[in-house]
């Protein structure tokens, strides 16, 4: 196979390509790549690391231009480096602290939220892939709700300002619109539709339980 095609610092790849039809080699192809493919390459990385996993490798035994990341068990090109480890793996360690910090979230309760979703938008059920999902929470009480894409997130619960009558009646405006001459104004329609909504909620929860 041929050198990648792409520079480092003005300096030519000198790393192999990934294959003849791909003119980049694996790390440049990653930089490129969507942020859950590069942590799915990461897991890969560390499932085909050898036992037991070290914590360290001290710096003389890293290969020229490349550096040790404790995270995936790999060496990486320093080009795909972010301080101690691969981008992929630093990016992760940045969201599990903020997640902490900011949710005081432990890394084990959101992989249970998102294994609970499938790792889907709780809300549209599309798996966001140029990102990482965000942690949707009530914003008056900082409770976790779940992990929405961002588009749910920001565009949808936040510019409804998470009030559930808001989001009742953009439902009602989208069902039944002015111009299609059943439209009831929202003052009239919310509450009605919030307590019909509440009580197929009660419903659902006490059949749940039924079949416990």
């Amino acid at each position: 196979m041929r050198l990648c095609n792409q520079t480092i610092d003005g300096a030519p790849c000198v790393y192999r390509t990934i294959s003849p039809k791909v003119p980049s080699c694996l790390y440049h192809r990653l930089l490129k790549t969507t942020i859950p493919g590069q942590a799915r390459a990461a897991e890969l990385r560390l499932a085909a690391a050898p036992q037991p996993h070290r914590d360290r490798v001290p710096a003389y035994e890293w290969p020229a231009g490349e550096r040790w990341c404790a995270g995936c068990q790999s060496f990486v090109p320093l080009f795909y480096a972010t301080g101690s480890k691969c981008k992929a793996c630093a990016r992760a360690d940045a969201g599990r602290r903020r997640r902490q910090v900011v949710f005081a979230l432990a890394d084990e309760q959101w992989q249970e939220i998102l294994a609970l979703q499938d790792g889907k938008c709780a809300i549209c059920r599309n798996q966001q892939r140029d990102r990482a999902p965000a942690v949707e929470h009530n914003h008056s009480t900082g409770v976790v709700r779940g992990a929405a894409c961002v588009r749910c997130n920001h565009d949808l619960l936040g510019a409804a300002t998470d009030s559930p009558r808001r989001l009742a009646a953009a439902l009602i405006y989208l069902l039944a619109p002015p111009t299609s001459g059943r439209w009831v104004k929202p003052e009239i329609s919310v509450d009605p539709v919030l307590t019909a909504v509440a009580d197929v909620l009660s419903a659902l929860q006490s059949a749940s339980e039924s079949d416990r």
